[in-house]
């Protein structure tokens, strides 16, 4: 369990889930896949595997576009999400991330800044997990 708050299920309390959130979808996929230490190819093939998960297509976005205030602004959006929703947004981040092979420590601390910020923390996370 991700700890996230509420019964809820379903999309986002205004719509009907993801496919509302595209945009930041590709924002923070694309900033997690950047945070990575193996390149950004490799973390660009988890987005088909994302993909999967929120049922969206979804692009990798040019780095240099990558703002602190766009970032802010898509977890607020994603923030919206149902509580049942969001881990499948946690799991789809977690995919982009582990696809080179490695989960560095800056893309464990961009998920978890991620995860606080959409409501949903996740648990910690030790060593030999």
């Amino acid at each position: 369990n991700l700890g996230c708050s509420d019964d809820n299920t379903g999309g986002t309390r205004n719509g009907s889930g993801f496919s509302q959130l595209k945009v930041e979808a590709n924002i923070l996929l694309s900033a997690l896949a950047y945070a990575g230490t193996k390149g950004v190819d490799a973390s660009a093939q988890g987005f088909s595997d994302a993909e999967q998960v929120l049922d969206i297509s979804v692009n990798l976005i040019q780095e240099r576009t990558i703002t602190s205030k766009l970032l802010i602004h898509a977890v607020r959006k994603v923030r919206d999400l149902k509580p049942l929703v969001k881990p499948k947004f946690l799991e789809a981040l977690c995919l982009v991330a582990q696809k080179d092979g490695v989960i560095d420590a800056k893309e464990i601390e961009l998920i978890r800044t991620i995860s606080e910020g959409i409501g949903c923390p996740m648990p910690p996370i030790l060593d030999g997990q």
